[in-house]
């Protein structure tokens, strides 16, 4: 069975800068900040919540 050839991170980096400029590296970002945000910000206000919960005496 034959695998095609995955072109380089320098292709890659090439390719993108010739098709998008330099703003093609920032692409999607606003989405990613808010998608981490969000997850980060209910990682924490469960941690938080369970430690008080675990914290309580029984």
């Amino acid at each position: 069975m034959e695998h095609d050839k995955r072109p380089s991170t320098r292709q890659v980096v090439k390719t993108l800068i010739a098709e998008d400029g330099w703003k093609g590296f920032y692409k999607g970002i606003g989405p990613r900040f808010f998608s981490m945000s969000a997850w980060g910000t209910s990682m924490i206000l469960a941690y938080e919540y369970l430690k008080r919960i675990c914290a309580q005496d029984l």
